[in-house]
């Protein structure tokens, strides 16, 4: 049994099926790239001058030619080796972008450091697993590395494959890829102290306020507890946004008496206990 699933791109064009160029397979649905003038000095290899451009060409990986689909063994330079016998006839091939989830052993365990292993890996490069339900139910999971894709959604077409290579109609899924935190070039903090209430505002350098925030003060508490809170506030606000960025600037304003060289509040009417 396979498991066959892969995603793209909405822009790639469905049909073109030109020599190394990526299409979709219109019986699968899978996307990939046909490859002809395929050379073949035996029933178990292929060579193209163009395997190695693809980085989805691997061992593990499955291609279709000569009417099925093959499991690739193992692939060196521009030489695919396959697991099962081919005609030399044929000299067409179409490699889907998939992962092949057909290792029903695989397993993550920790060694006697804590350092994470894949046991019984079959070398495809991913974490696998499979299993029956019951006589007429499957699970399967695997586990892909995605950081390095954009942020945006995605779709992951799955289809099951049995072993006369009979497909099932694929399954489309729409996800949304979020692995990357937005990033703002500067941020900047505004305050003001009333003697109710503190209210202040993050903006970035155009101007435009990215959030607002609001709270109550008690102008009988001791400073230390209200500023604390504050402080507390600030930094909520500021993961809200979803940046790693520093505050580039604060500007801060409360009314009374200030020594602002010294940064101390000489007096206060509406917060006597901040006096001094």
């Amino acid at each position: 049994m396979k498991f066959l699933f892969s995603s793209t791109e909405i822009s790639l064009t469905k049909g073109s099926t030109g020599n190394g160029k990526v299409y979709c397979d219109e019986d699968t649905g899978l996307y990939g790239v046909k490859l002809k003038g395929i050379t073949r000095s035996s029933t178990t290899t292929l060579n193209h001058s163009a395997v190695s451009d693809y980085k989805h060409i691997r061992a593990g990986a499955v291609l279709y030619i000569g009417g099925a689909y093959h499991t690739i063994s193992s692939v060196s330079g521009d030489t695919i080796y396959l697991a099962e016998e081919v005609g030399t006839n044929f000299t067409e091939a179409f490699f889907p972008a998939a992962f092949v989830v057909d290792n029903s052993s695989e397993s993550i365990l920790k060694d006697s450091l804590g350092a994470s292993y894949v046991a019984l890996d079959d070398g495809d490069g991913f974490n696998e697993t499979w299993g029956m339900l019951s006589d007429t139910s499957w699970k399967w999971e695997a586990k892909v590395f995605a950081d390095e894709l954009d942020d945006g959604p995605i779709y992951i077409d799955t289809l099951v494959m049995d072993q006369a290579d009979n497909c099932s109609s694929v399954q489309t899924t729409k996800v949304m890829l979020a692995n990357h935190t937005p990033r703002i070039s500067k941020v900047y903090l505004g305050v003001d102290i009333g003697g109710t209430s503190i209210k202040g505002a993050i903006i970035n350098e155009q101007g435009t306020i990215l959030n607002r925030f609001s709270m109550k003060v008690d102008k009988n508490a001791a400073p230390e507890g209200e500023v604390g809170k504050l402080c507390d506030l600030i930094l909520q606000d500021r993961d809200n946004l979803k940046t790693n960025e520093e505050i580039k600037g604060v500007g801060i304003g409360i009314p009374g008496i200030l020594n602002i060289d010294d940064g101390i509040i000489v007096s206060s009417p509406n917060l006597p206990t901040w006096d001094g």
